[in-house]
């Protein structure tokens, strides 16, 4: 059963975009990636999925219930996001941040009961050691990491991931998406994710969706998606398909 599905779906942004999704869907269990270029309507699915926008006609599920006949507060028990970005102007401790994933649950479980989601979450994400720290002076690697903790003590089955390691260094996307592939395997979680990597979509991903002018137009495995010829379709890149040593997943290797 498909805890997140999109179905007839159309939008508009005042008739200069159009986005157009017949089906989308997402199991427990699953990693899932959206890719590709910009102006594509990622980003716009994505509101759409937590309610930021609405659509013109269709409807997006949450297991087997529209969106629209959830309250914030229950859809947030069941979704949780992952942005690009996130800022504030106040002088806010890690913990605090973090804390906020626990609004849904206030008044329906005791504060020992959050305390030990709190930091029994903190501790494997390995953000527990600077709690205390001020947010905004952390390395970008360190708040999305914080981010990411955030998201999983709401404790859903759903994780939306937008191009969240787009902006930090190798090392901590490494960490940071061993750590949500982990809740997949462990936890039998579902993950929506939106990435401009596309080898890094490829190498993690049990589906992708290609995405060109607010359609998909290819849906499959890595395998089955990333193709040179598919890639100058949709990207116009000239590329090399190669298959990367130890996940045996497609890797492009750009022309230059």
């Amino acid at each position: 059963m498909s805890i997140l599905k999109i179905k007839d779906l159309i939008f508009s942004y005042n008739n200069h975009f159009k986005l157009n999704i017949s089906e989308m869907y997402l199991e427990k269990g699953e990693f899932v990636s959206i890719i590709g270029p910009n102006g594509s309507g990622k980003t716009t699915i994505l509101k759409l999925l937590t309610g930021l926008e609405k659509p013109m006609k269709g409807n997006i599920y949450v297991e087997n219930k529209s969106i629209y006949e959830y309250s914030k507060k229950e859809l947030f028990k069941k979704i949780a996001v992952v942005p690009q970005e996130f800022f504030t102007s106040f002088d806010f401790k890690v913990e605090d941040i973090i804390s906020s994933g626990r609004i849904p649950y206030a008044g329906l479980v005791s504060v020992e009961e959050n305390n030990k989601v709190m930091e029994e979450t903190m501790k494997k994400t390995n953000t527990y050691v600077f709690k205390n720290r001020v947010y905004n002076y952390l390395s970008g690697g360190e708040k999305q990491r914080v981010m990411l903790t955030r998201a999983l003590v709401q404790q859903t089955d759903i994780l939306l991931l937008d191009e969240f390691v787009s902006q930090i260094d190798p090392g901590f996307t490494q960490q940071l998406i061993r750590m949500v592939k982990n809740e997949v395997v462990e936890n039998n979680k579902g993950i929506l994710a939106i990435f401009h990597d596309i080898n890094i979509a490829s190498l993690y991903s049990d589906r992708i969706y290609i995405l060109k002018n607010g359609e998909i137009k290819y849906s499959g495995t890595p395998e089955k998606v990333i193709t040179r010829k598919i890639m100058k379709e949709i990207f116009d890149i000239e590329c090399f398909i190669v298959e990367h040593p130890f996940k045996n997943k497609p890797q492009v290797i750009f022309e230059y």
